[in-house]
C-alpha cells in the first residue's frame, strides 16, 4: 500500500495507534523482520516472534493508548504483565538495538578498504572535507584511540555514492568529476 493511502486509512486513529499501525505495516515487515530472517537463516536458526501473533496484535490494537504508553514509558502493559517474572534490571534497562559492528570491522578486516577508499586522491581531492581531518579519523579509529565508526561509515557511503552517481556520469559525458577533461 503506498504511504499516502496508508495515511488516509490511519487518519482517524490517535497518534499512538497511528505510530503502531505504521510500524506494523511498514517498519516490521520491510526492515526488522527482513533483517531477522537474513541473520537467522545465515546462522541456521529458526526464529519465532510470539509477540507478533495476529490475535495478540489485534487485542493490543483494541486497547486504549494510555494502556500502551504511560508517562512516556513504552510497553507499559507488557512490563506490568511480566513484572513478577523478570528482575528490575531487565525491565527498566534502556532499549538495545542490534547494531552492525562497524567499529571492529573498520579496525579489522575492512580497515584496508576504508583507508584505500577514503584516503584515495580522488576522495581527498573532492574538496568536501579537510584531508588532514579525514586522515586523522581513519588513523585514530584504526589505532583504537577514537571511535569514528559512524563518521567513517557516513564518509564511505558518501564516497561510494559519488563514485556511483557522479563519477560514472562524468566519465560517460567525457569529463571528470573534478571538472577536468578526460584524455
Amino acid at each position: 500500500m503506498p504511504l499516502d493511502a496508508w495515511f488516509r486509512e490511519a487518519d482517524g486513529l490517535d497518534p499512538i495507534d497511528q505510530a503502531i499501525a505504521l510500524d506494523t505495516a511498514f517498519y516490521l515487515p520491510n526492515d526488522l523482520m527482513v533483517k531477522m530472517d537474513i541473520v537467522s537463516i545465515a546462522n541456521s536458526l529458526e526464529v519465532r516472534s510470539p509477540l507478533l501473533d495476529y490475535r495478540l496484535l489485534e487485542y493490543c490494537a483494541s486497547l486504549p493508548g494510555p494502556m500502551k504508553i504511560r508517562r512516556g514509558r513504552l510497553k507499559h502493559l507488557l512490563k506490568e504483565v511480566v513484572r513478577e517474572d523478570l528482575p528490575p534490571s531487565v525491565l527498566e534497562r534502556p532499549k538495545q538495538g542490534f547494531g552492525v559492528p562497524m567499529g571492529p570491522w573498520f579496525r579489522g578486516e575492512l580497515e584496508p578498504y576504508v583507508r584505500e577508499l577514503l584516503l584515495s586522491p580522488r576522495a581527498l581531492g573532492r574538496g568536501l572535507f579537510q584531508p588532514e581531518t579525514v586522515r586523522k579519523m581513519v588513523e585514530g579509529h584504526a589505532q583504537g584511540s577514537h571511535d569514528y565508526a559512524f563518521h567513517l561509515w557516513a564518509l564511505v557511503e558518501l564516497e561510494l555514492w559519488f563514485q556511483t552517481f557522479i563519477d560514472s556520469t562524468s566519465s560517460s559525458s567525457g569529463s571528470r568529476a573534478d571538472g577536468g577533461e578526460l584524455s
